[in-house]
């Protein structure tokens, strides 16, 4: 079948916590017009979803590191990052960045600080809107050289 609807079917029939898919991380016109399978399963699933890209430092033994702009978006993924560095034993760094690139801030303190993952709000706008307005986790998964997780809106409360 298609990848996206199969991997929802499936990480709600198995009741998932987290899924885990790796991307080309693709730029440009090509995401815009094909998508990303990525992409599209964390726009609107229902926990959040660890994206791994092909030059991803994985494994590393720093912190996990969580974007916060002080909107709703960024409480949650506050909040499911510190449940997720609380199961791996690591610290939680919170970064709040409203001013300053959040991809650069946030992709140069994992490097500095060998996070071993980051996790950001998406707020699902999908790849059109996205190359049109910016997209932090899609700039992430493409410069951060760590796995990212994404929490959308439609994802619940940490538990």
């Amino acid at each position: 079948g298609l990848p996206v609807p199969t991997l929802r079917e499936l990480a709600a029939e198995r009741q998932a916590g987290m899924p885990v898919t790796g991307t080309a991380a693709r730029e440009a016109l090509e995401h815009v017009l094909q998508g990303s399978v990525a992409g599209e399963l964390a726009a609107d699933a229902p926990c959040p979803v660890t994206v791994v890209p092909p030059d991803a430092a994985v494994g590393e033994a720093g912190p996990v590191i969580v974007g916060d702009d002080g909107s709703d978006h960024g409480g949650r993924a506050v909040r499911h990052a510190a449940v997720i560095g609380a199961r791996l034993g690591r610290d939680v760094v919170r970064m709040h960045v409203e001013k300053d690139d959040p991809v650069t801030v946030l992709s140069e303190a994992a490097r500095h600080q060998r996070a071993c993952l980051i996790v950001t709000g998406n707020r699902g706008r999908g790849p059109f809107r996205a190359e049109l307005f910016g997209s932090v986790s899609m700039g992430l998964v493409q410069r951060a050289a760590r796995p990212v997780v994404l929490v959308s809106t439609d994802v619940g409360d940490a538990a």
